[in-house]
């Protein structure tokens, strides 16, 4: 109820704050004398616009070539994506306490998702570039599709992966059930519970065994990419009922939050600063040089 009525809240200010910017923003292009400048500078040939590249050969590789960079980078950043998931699960199954995959993956997921992203607002214009728009308006177009797809891509991409996609495509295998259970639960101490309770230790292979969790292949055992996140929660021991894949986007999805906050402040802080010193600087400059004006 307190998600459902804070994202009510949010969607509600949202609508209001973006209403009363486009009322202020009519409000100061009228006081300005400023409601036509868009449409007459957005309909102006760019001074580096080629007409001789119109129509040609060249024109329409170095197109293709600007959406293919686009693709490569969206690949590319999965790879590296892949790589990090991969040194997490194996890190994790070979029981590696406090390696640094482990231990930091998630903050290196977030740290990749904010770089790439950033990289790619400067990438972006020089593609938009290649493609030798004749019009602002035009150049502008390609810029915000090529920004807006390729950076909602990379904020996504590892929240769909863990949430839809790593079940299928992330399993861990062994030549039985008590082999698969002590890999994947290394790390929570599954050979410890097998001695203290084995009771609880049969009961979490036997959820295990279920085809929501299991199957066979070339006559071994092998179990999702998400399973229960400790054999206590899967026997029933702890409260929750919480996957591996459920703690893992939980816990990004936290992270990147507060991440993105601190990240906005700082870039809205700085400028702010920035002009600050900036006034001063010119203000103090200018005194000086009155000053000693009026001493010569």
């Amino acid at each position: 109820i307190v998600q459902i009525a804070f994202t009510v809240v949010l969607v509600i200010w949202a609508t209001v704050f973006n209403q009363l910017f486009t009322n202020r923003m009519a409000r100061a292009r009228q006081d300005w004398g400023m409601q036509d400048f868009d449409s007459a500078h957005l309909t102006l040939d760019r001074a580096t616009y080629n007409v001789k590249l119109e129509g040609t050969t060249k024109q329409t590789t170095r197109r293709f070539l600007s959406y293919l960079m686009c693709c490569l980078f969206c690949c590319t950043f999965i790879a590296v994506i892949s790589y990090v998931e991969s040194k997490k699960k194996r890190e994790a199954e070979l029981e590696r306490t406090g390696t640094f995959f482990k231990t930091h993956g998630s903050l290196i997921v977030v740290a990749l998702i904010k770089v790439w992203s950033i990289a790619w607002g400067y990438i972006a214009p020089v593609l938009a570039e290649m493609q030798n728009h004749r019009t602002q308006d035009r150049f502008d177009d390609a810029l915000t599709y090529m920004l807006a797809a390729v950076k909602i891509f990379v904020t996504l991409w590892n929240f769909v992966y863990v949430a839809f996609i790593k079940n299928w495509t992330s399993p861990t295998c062994s030549d039985s059930f008590e082999g698969v259970a002590d890999v994947i639960w290394g790390s929570s101490n599954f050979s410890g519970l097998v001695s203290l309770n084995r009771t609880a230790a049969i009961a979490a292979m036997e959820v295990l065994k279920k085809h929501d969790f299991s199957y066979n292949t070339d006559n071994r055992t092998c179990i999702y990419g998400c399973y229960p996140a400790t054999p206590e929660v899967a026997a029933g021991i702890d409260s929750g009922s919480d996957t591996n894949c459920y703690e893992i986007l939980r816990y990004e999805l936290v992270t990147f939050f507060f991440v993105h906050i601190l990240y906005s402040i700082v870039f809205l802080i700085y400028p702010m600063v920035k002009v600050k010193l900036d006034m001063f600087w010119e203000v103090y400059s200018a005194q000086t040089v009155s000053n000693e004006d009026g001493v010569d």
